[in-house]
């Protein structure tokens, strides 16, 4: 007479089977693995740049005002316009520009402004340097400001 063990049933492994669904659960999972990034990277919206018209005339008027107002004691439109500023930006997001002078102007007051006041400040600057204007204004939101890069610019 076998034992439990003879028979397979008890720390032996060398007779038993896998259960039918094992092979093809595995083989499942081992392909959604490699399969779910490059279809959730597919499913992200194009990138944006400054030159899908980001914001709207009248927020860049708002913006040079603001900007005469609260940076021009310290700061010339030109500082932030042309070949200098643009390569200096070149391919950052927008959203970095937005956070670096929310964080840090008006230098006496850093962060003192409202936060729409930055973005429409930001549309003045896309204004500046020629970058088309369109019918919606650019928001004050960072999800929305980070799927939006300032053009690369050819280093030739």
């Amino acid at each position: 007479m076998m034992n439990q063990r003879e028979q397979g049933k008890i720390g032996s492994r060398g007779n038993r089977q896998l259960p039918p669904w094992f092979l093809p659960g595995l083989l499942t999972l081992a392909l959604v693995g490699f399969l779910a990034p490059a279809f959730l990277e597919a499913q992200e919206e194009p990138r944006r740049t400054a030159l899908d018209g980001v914001y709207s005339e009248a927020q860049a008027q708002r913006g040079s005002s603001t900007f005469r107002s609260s940076c021009g004691y310290c700061h010339t439109a030109s500082e932030f316009a042309g070949e200098h500023f643009r390569r200096m930006v070149s391919g950052d997001q927008i959203y970095w520009f937005y956070e670096y002078i929310r964080f840090n102007m008006p230098q006496d007051a850093p962060g003192a402004l409202p936060a729409q006041s930055y973005a429409d400040i930001l549309a003045y600057i896309l204004e500046l340097n020629e970058f088309p204007a369109g019918s919606d204004e650019l928001p004050a939101e960072a999800s929305v400001l980070r799927g939006i890069d300032f053009p690369e610019v050819d280093d030739r």
